[in-house]
């Protein structure tokens, strides 16, 4: 009988089992993974191409966007009160406050709220840090700030997107049974233990065993949540990817296909793909297009009136439907924590917002305006017609009305906003210098406290993608319809036409409410879409 030598019947049985396993939808890791060592490992098999996964390095995971947090301005892109192009450098939330929030990530990267000493266990992590592709080091930024002790590449998490079952745990990282200080005197927060300088990264081998290609799921880690722990139900006013729509099977077409979001978001390299919207994210790729054309063409429709109207009128604005809002946030209210929760902490007012509060329409032509609102006007031929959901917050500021960030760790220990906004702005005139102000975009340094005031914004709505309740024609053109053409540019002569269309419906009162009107008329293509494609089929095979 023939003896293989034991070594090489392990490399043979995993060189079988290696090619066995790419043809499976997920590479089944358990076989590769003895002891997780971090990174490293992960780029020793995949600085190879396979025939489900191309090269990378740590390199492609360095320069994106999840991992750096900002990008290149697009061009053209930002413009000032006066309409003039901004010539900032960068984009994206690495030093700018981001909305919601109102947070700027270089001070309030990565905090410990409540620390159980004797487990060295972060329980109530807070902080932008929480949800970046690193284990709590800030990016190293060549401007403004020095690199990290340790090196970038012992920064990369690849667990937090790939790990299927992946406890993201929080430890205060320890020099010879210390806490390990960061330069301003701060415990240094870790996603991996760290002793003496050395990651202990085998506390994850059970999460690296279950790594493969990303899913809605693994994104939903990051992308649900809005900063205050709320992950949003179907009745929640939060929701995936911080736009109001949850991303799930009943509220989005693409998610009850069981679409991944990487079939849209293409990643290859690590570099997302996503249109421009009207947000501070940086961008990996930047697409200056509705994404669904990519799969659906440039007429989807068997109707061609909606065809013709796709080239004025984004998809999004059809059938991104939702009257859900985002929450309106209150900076002048402190919510105290839940007795009944010994890990709620305090937070600032949030309410749903009021029934009148509804998502609004505006043209979008690729660029913005200050607090980043969309620019675009009627007939400029690049223009189309986008759905914001609006946005409240309750600000505080300075007396000349600038924004004043919060140190929020600070906040949420005390439920003091002034004192976190006196470290805030302590802590932003560190960081700031002209030179840092130009290439970021940033304000200078605000004055003390004096008011807070309030600000509107919009979200662009781009997920809860529906086909069956998508607005018809009724919806709009009607005179209590969901667009306000007058505030689309539109005269007032223009609008009533526009309003008025459609005329009455031959259908008679459908609604039993003893009027025949627009109402009538929505009832009827409501009924005549759900059964278009039998009646159109019928039409055919009468012809």
């Amino acid at each position: 009988m023939l003896s293989v030598p034991r070594p090489f019947s392990f490399l043979l049985a995993a060189s079988v089992l290696l090619v066995w396993s790419q043809a499976q939808a997920r590479t089944d890791h358990r076989f590769f993974i003895d002891q997780y060592r971090g990174p490293a490992q992960c780029i020793g098999c995949h600085s190879t191409a396979f025939s489900n996964t191309p090269a990378i390095s740590l390199k492609d995971i360095h320069h994106s966007v999840h991992y750096r947090f900002e990008s290149k301005l697009p061009d053209n892109y930002q413009h000032n009160e006066a309409g003039a192009v901004v010539e900032y450098a960068t984009s994206g939330l690495l030093w700018k406050m981001c909305g919601l929030p109102s947070t700027v990530p270089q001070f309030n990267w990565l905090s410990n709220i409540k620390d159980l000493p004797e487990t060295q266990h972060v329980d109530k992590p807070s902080g932008c840090g929480t949800c970046h592709a690193g284990i709590g080091l800030k990016p190293y930024t060549a401007l403004g700030q020095s690199k990290p002790a340790a090196s970038e590449d012992n920064n990369i998490d690849c667990l937090v997107c790939h790990a299927l079952n992946y406890d993201r745990k929080y430890f205060t990282a320890t020099l010879f049974g210390q806490p390990e200080l960061d330069a301003k005197g701060q415990p240094i927060i870790l996603s991996v233990p760290r002793i003496n300088g050395v990651l202990n990264w085998s506390v994850y081998t059970d999460a690296a065993r279950t790594v493969g290609s990303t899913n809605a799921s693994t994104c939903l880690r990051c992308h649900a949540d809005l900063s205050d722990s709320k992950v949003p139900a179907d009745d929640h006013h939060y929701g995936s990817c911080q736009r109001g729509v949850v991303f799930a099977a009943d509220q989005d077409v693409h998610a009850s296909a069981g679409m991944s979001c990487s079939k849209c978001h293409d990643a290859g390299q690590h570099k997302m793909k996503r249109p421009l919207n009207n947000d501070l994210s940086a961008h990996d790729v930047v697409i200056d297009h509705q994404m669904c054309t990519d799969c659906h063409g440039q007429n989807p429709h068997d109707f061609e009136t909606y065809n013709e109207h796709a080239g004025f009128v984004s998809c999004t604005a059809c059938h991104a439907r939702t009257e859900k809002t985002a929450a309106i946030r209150d900076f002048a209210v402190v919510v105290p924590p839940d007795p009944n929760n010994p890990l709620s902490i305090y937070s600032v007012g949030i309410s749903d917002a009021t029934p009148d509060y509804k998502v609004s329409f505006a043209w979008f032509d690729g660029s913005v305006g200050p607090e980043n609102k969309p620019r675009g006007a009627r007939g400029d031929g690049k223009s189309r017609i986008y759905p914001y959901k609006p946005v409240g917050m309750n600000l505080p500021r300075d007396a000349d009305g600038n924004v004043i960030p919060p140190r929020w760790d600070s906040f949420f220990k005390t439920g003091n906003m002034m004192d976190a906004l006196a470290q805030g702005r302590s802590e932003y005139a560190a960081l700031w210098t002209p030179e840092i102000g130009a290439k970021y975009g940033l304000p200078p340094v605000p004055g003390e406290f004096d008011h807070f005031a309030a600000s509107e914004s919009g979200f662009s709505i781009s997920h809860g993608i529906t086909r069956k309740n998508a607005y018809k024609c009724a919806s709009c053109h009607n005179p209590a319809g969901v667009m306000d053409f007058e505030k689309l540019g539109y005269s007032e002569e223009k609008s009533e036409s526009l309003e008025n269309l459609l005329g009455l419906p031959p259908v008679g009162d459908l609604n039993g409410d003893g009027k025949i009107d627009a109402f009538d008329l929505l009832i009827f293509q409501n009924y005549w879409h759900g059964n278009q494609d039998a009646m159109l089929k019928a039409l055919k095979n009468n012809q």
